[in-house]
C-alpha cells in the first residue's frame, strides 16, 4: 500500500509540474496544444474517476485542480469557437464533473481547489460571447450538465453525495451569473 501511494505521489508531482509548464502562452498558442495536450487534461481532470477505487488518492485531486486551471487559461486564450473546440470542452467538462462527483467527504480542501479551478473553466466558456449558435449550444449544454450532475448526486445513488452535490450546485449558480439570461429558463 505504501509503495503504491508513493508511486502515485511521485507520478502526480511530476504531472502537476508539467501541467504548470504547459500554461505558458507561447505553448498554448501552438497548433499542437489542443490535439496533443488536451486529451491529457481530460484524463487529469477526472481525478482518477473510473480508474481508481474510492477513496482515491488526494494527489489526483491536486492534479485535477492543476488541469482545470490550465484548461481555464487555454480556453480564455483560445476561446471556444468551432465545432472541434466545443467537443473538446464537452469532453473536458464531463471528465471534470465525474471527478468531482466521486470525491469523498474527507477530501474537502483538495475538492474545493478542484472546484475553484473548474469554476474558472466554466466562466471562460460562459463569458465567451459567441456570434454563432454552436457557442450558445455549448453554454446551454454546460448548464444542463451541471444541473443533471446535481440531480444525479442527490437522487440516483444509494450513497447520496450531498457535499459533492452542494459543490457542483455552487458551480451551477456561479456559471448561471455569466451566461446570456435567455439560456437560463430552458437549460435549467
Amino acid at each position: 500500500q505504501d509503495s503504491a501511494s508513493g508511486a502515485i505521489f511521485y507520478a502526480a508531482s511530476r504531472l502537476h509540474f508539467w501541467l504548470g509548464i504547459l500554461a505558458i502562452p507561447e505553448v498554448i498558442d501552438t497548433a499542437e496544444f489542443f490535439p496533443v495536450c488536451w486529451p491529457i487534461l481530460v484524463v487529469a481532470a477526472s481525478a482518477g474517476a473510473g480508474r481508481h477505487p474510492a477513496p482515491r488518492p488526494i494527489e489526483l485531486l491536486s492534479v485535477a485542480a492543476r488541469a482545470n486551471a490550465l484548461a481555464a487559461v487555454a480556453l480564455s486564450r483560445a476561446g471556444t469557437a468551432g465545432k472541434q473546440r466545443g467537443e473538446e470542452v464537452r469532453s473536458f467538462l464531463t471528465a471534470a464533473l465525474n471527478g468531482l462527483a466521486a470525491v469523498s467527504e474527507d477530501q474537502g480542501a483538495a475538492a474545493t481547489a478542484a472546484r475553484y479551478s473548474l469554476l474558472q473553466v466554466l466562466e471562460a466558456v460562459a463569458s465567451d460571447r459567441p456570434q454563432d449558435n454552436e457557442a450558445l449550444e455549448l453554454q446551454r449544454w454546460m448548464l444542463r450538465s451541471l444541473s443533471e450532475q446535481v440531480q444525479a448526486l442527490l437522487t440516483g445513488a444509494a450513497d447520496k453525495k450531498i457535499e459533492a452535490a452542494e459543490g457542483i450546485f455552487g458551480l451551477l449558480c456561479c456559471t448561471a451569473r455569466s451566461v446570456d439570461v435567455s439560456l437560463l429558463p430552458e437549460a435549467l
